[in-house]
């Protein structure tokens, strides 16, 4: 049961412009964000070439994230909240190319991201808050500055029909919180968590999507995980074995 409450209005207005001439294409958009914090300007430009299956892009755009409820309110045996967060902000440009024949596809990108006031849980092997030292914990802080260049490259496979859609494969590695024999957390005598460093094995992971509509009813059901694969995300946490979500779906025309 939940004991505490939060809540916060956020109002969006957009403006977008785009437009093509041949092989080009290039869009603008700007907008402002109201929300508790004040009140945000954001933009972003972008230019496109296409060529048969080839394609080549580059833009710049400006966004504002605010600080999640769980950044903000969250504690645990392993993480310290902080309310004094406040919305993080950045600028990112990107240049890449791609190519697409028929069903697969392979793109890079390649990326700088300059980052203010930043948002992030950090690692902390002593944590001192008001009048109380913690250890080994994670705690939501606030870089000032934080610039990230990096390269993505990406390839696979996609389909509208048929039974497979899509492929991904996938590499992690992590630490890991240890636990006993019935699930707890494990402590050291001055309360610090335990953790090792870990190299998960790879994992398969199948998921299904059934849907049937007639005149302006639709039902779907969604399965996922199928196989039942026990396997971890990040810092350790172990995510949902099989389960199965369904709904009903009416669309008046």
């Amino acid at each position: 049961r939940y004991k505490c409450e939060a809540e916060r209005h956020v109002s969006n207005l957009w403006l977008r412009h785009s437009m093509r001439w041949r092989r080009f294409a290039i869009a603008a958009s700007a907008g402002a964000s109201f929300t508790p914090y004040g009140t945000s300007v954001s933009w972003a430009v972008s230019g496109r070439y296409g060529n048969g299956g080839w394609q080549a892009e580059a833009g710049a755009a400006q966004s504002m994230r605010l600080p999640t409820f769980t950044d903000l309110y969250y504690t645990s045996e392993a993480q310290v909240n902080n309310p004094n967060l406040k919305p993080e902000r950045a600028v990112t440009y990107h240049i890449g190319g791609g190519y697409a024949i028929e069903k697969w596809h392979a793109s890079v990108q390649f990326f700088y991201r300059d980052g203010r006031n930043v948002i992030d849980w950090v690692w902390r092997d002593e944590l001192t808050i008001g009048d109380r030292t913690l250890y080994d914990k994670w705690h939501s802080e606030q870089e000032s500055h934080l610039g990230t260049f990096g390269i993505e490259a990406s390839g696979g496979y996609r389909s509208d029909g048929g039974v497979v859609r899509s492929a991904t494969v996938s590499y992690g590695f992590y630490n890991r919180y240890l636990r006993d024999a019935d699930g707890k957390l494990l402590t050291d005598d001055k309360g610090r968590m335990q953790t090792e460093e870990v190299d998960f094995s790879p994992y398969f992971l199948l998921d299904g999507h059934l849907r049937w509509e007639k005149g302006i009813v639709a039902l779907h059901v969604d399965l996922a995980n199928i196989t039942d694969t026990d396997y971890c995300d990040f810092g350790g946490l172990r995510r949902p074995n099989f389960w199965i979500t369904g709904g009903i779906t009416l669309t008046i025309r």
